[in-house]
């Protein structure tokens, strides 16, 4: 037996009366049945022994999602407000956000890295990104459980009719 294998067979038990065991496993066949304990006795009152096992105490991991819970809501409003998209209003058209530099959601490219845990998408890895702030959308309505049907429709803009790519918010609420 090599000493990882000894090392992780290793119980540590404690009593009631603060008797502190250290004992080999008996769950190992290789070694004979040679159980070897050490009685460390921190302050014994009585010669009654009830052994509960010591376990280690797990470190609990938090997601960003529980932890930023008020600023990803925060988030997706702001993106909301530049999309446009409302109760009544579920879709976006591609063609409308690259014509008009006002709707900039780059702006919200500092906070996605924050409070998303996308953060090893291309769009962080690689600053020539075409469309940055399609990818910045996605992340926030993927990570807030939002479904995003994608399409391609023609559209009337400023007298002329123009192709454009589409998204339509499904709200996992109306599933």
């Amino acid at each position: 037996m090599n000493g990882f294998n000894k090392l992780k067979n290793i119980k540590k038990t404690i009593d009631n009366k603060s008797i502190i065991k250290i004992c080999d496993s008996d769950d190992d066949k290789s070694v004979g049945s040679n159980k070897i304990c050490d009685d460390k006795i921190v302050d014994k009152s009585d010669g009654e022994k009830s052994d509960n096992i010591v376990k280690k105490k797990k470190r609990i991991r938090h997601t960003k999602a529980e932890l930023f819970k008020e600023e990803r809501t925060e988030i997706l409003n702001k993106l909301n407000n530049i999309l446009g998209i409302t109760d009544n209003n579920k879709t976006f058209y591609i063609y409308d956000i690259d014509e008009n530099k006002e709707k900039n959601i780059d702006k919200l490219f500092d906070d996605v890295k924050k409070y998303f845990k996308g953060k090893s998408s291309a769009v962080f890895a690689k600053d020539s990104i075409e469309r940055k702030w399609l990818c910045i959308a996605k992340i926030i309505y993927k990570e807030m459980k939002f479904e995003m049907e994608h399409g391609i429709q023609n559209i009337k803009r400023d007298d002329k009719k123009v192709k454009s790519s589409f998204y339509k918010i499904i709200d996992p609420k109306t599933l």
